[in-house]
């Protein structure tokens, strides 16, 4: 291996490292998906590829087990692909450059994509296996694509060639804890078109082009890391904007605003160009600095930068296009909404402002909606549907996937839970999470389907700072080949 070394002992990390080095961003699979059809060939194995690059890979039982019934591993293949500001790196045709420290591998200035390129890991180093290394029951290992911009894969696989009715997705990221349950979700899209204004007839005769930068902010994942009231770099951006505007109307134009790359992901970082007033510049300086005592703070080492800009843009916003966008923002929730009255620190449904786009030619953006029940996530819709009205902005929603309720009578959790005490001499946490997760869609596909949920231990993932601890792949992985050797 060229990054881990000192582990090339457990496959599952060399499979990890190959990954790696294949692109696969979300919607552009088709590499990897050629990859594991490849392996599946050399191995001999069945295997099946879909047009939307979803694999899905059969390999018989072993010993005792050739007989058993089918057990699915599942995992989805696309990464998260963000890179601190700065950093030039194409996703599409560049491999990642790892880094072990001590015990915890990490990318050098991007995502690691351990979410979920350890559970892809983990299922190959099964179907390489020799019997002397894991006893198990004939596997299903269905490796599925676009989850991570609405489990879009799963959702379009077709479930009819899953004989399995027992799943075990490896998509979870905190050792000790069984996920039994989830949330739903739905991308919501605002998209407004404007007409452009001209530079030259702005009304400033003291006119200042600056550039108002918020960056690097902790993020993270708009799911797991909701509830922990991280700063939207998105939401910070134009609520300055739209102080110092409403302090000195007719003095601030708003030229162009990125801010976010994946709606999933809780927005790091965020960009506007205006002009402003000499009297508006120094106002929104003195509220930087303020927001940055404060909400920055609590984001580690955000920062918020104000600087003059040469390059004249080619066009403005309209004064009304410019406060529909920021109408939006007031109006739209962002972060959690409730939180549960059953289980104390989860999120019932939340909202996460993920991407904001605004030119001269249009005006978009993206929120990630997550409800734990079909009635709130309705309920949410309809109110979304009259913030966009009421704000002048037309609304779609892309890749909805279904809830993931909770059946107390798991065989399969109870099966994880006993081999967990045997092997840890302890009892792991059985929860449901604010994450969307594709055990959801396949309990909807598959009647009676028995599912659950777990991994090793990954920290800050859909960030630069994403990380997986080594020991915690090794005990998880273990403890699979222990659960895989008891199933009947």
């Amino acid at each position: 291996m060229l990054y881990l070394k000192g582990l090339d002992e457990w496959p599952v990390f060399s499979f990890f490292e190959q990954l790696t080095q294949i692109p696969r961003a979300s919607g552009h699979e088709e590499k990897i998906a050629s990859f594991l059809c490849d392996f599946a060939k050399a191995h001999g194995f069945w295997y099946h590829c879909d047009t939307m690059h979803n694999v899905l890979i059969r390999k018989p039982g072993t010993h005792t087990l050739a007989h058993a019934s089918p057990v699915i591993l599942q995992g989805h293949l696309d990464m998260v692909c963000e890179k601190r500001s700065g950093t030039e790196h194409d996703f599409s045709a560049e491999p990642l450059q790892l880094a072990l420290d001590d015990d915890w591998i990490t990318a050098r200035d991007t995502t690691l994509g351990a979410d979920d390129g350890i559970a892809v890991a983990m299922m190959l180093a099964l179907l390489d296996a020799g019997p002397a290394t894991c006893v198990h029951p004939p596997l299903e290992c269905l490796f599925t694509v676009q989850e991570e911009i609405g489990l879009c894969g799963a959702g379009a696989f077709d479930a009819s060639l899953l004989q399995g009715r027992r799943l075990i997705n490896l998509d979870s990221e905190d050792e000790g804890r069984v996920c039994v349950g989830c949330a739903g979700g739905v991308r919501c899209d605002f998209v407004r078109a404007v007409l452009p204004a001209e530079p030259n007839t702005l009304p400033l005769s003291d006119a200042q082009l600056i550039t108002l930068r918020v960056d690097h902010l902790a993020g993270g994942h708009s799911g797991m890391d909701i509830g922990l009231g991280r700063t939207n770099a998105n939401v910070l951006c134009l609520t300055l904007i739209d102080e110092v505007r409403t302090r000195f109307p007719g003095e601030v134009t708003l030229a162009s605003v990125q801010g976010g790359g994946m709606d999933n992901a809780i927005a790091r970082t965020a960009e506007a160009t205006l002009f402003c007033s000499s009297e508006a510049a120094a106002f929104l300086r003195t509220r930087a600095a303020s927001y940055q005592k404060t909400f920055c703070t609590a984001d580690r080492c955000g920062t918020i930068t104000i600087q003059k800009q040469e390059e004249m843009p080619a066009t403005v916003l309209r004064e009304t296009d410019t406060e529909a966008l920021l109408q939006l923002v007031r109006t739209l929730p962002n972060g959690v909404i409730c939180r549960s009255r059953d289980f104390e620190g989860l999120v019932d449904v939340s909202a996460n402002l993920g991407i904001c786009h605004a030119d001269g030619t249009s005006i978009c953006c993206s929120s990630s909606l997550r409800a734990m029940t079909k009635q709130d996530m309705e309920t949410q819709k309809e109110r979304f549907v009259q913030i966009a009205r009421e704000s002048g902005f037309t609304l779609s929603f892309r890749g909805e996937y279904p809830g993931w309720e909770y059946h107390p009578d798991s065989a399969l959790c109870q099966l994880y839970v006993e081999t967990y005490r045997d092997f840890y001499g302890a009892d792991p946490v059985v929860e449901t999470i604010h994450a969307g997760l594709e055990c959801g869609i396949f309990c909807n596909k598959i009647p009676g389907l028995d599912a659950i949920s777990f991994g090793p231990t990954m920290q800050h993932v859909h960030t630069p700072d994403e990380r997986l601890s080594v020991s915690s792949v090794k005990r998880v992985w273990n403890h699979l080949c222990a659960m895989l050797a008891k199933m009947l």
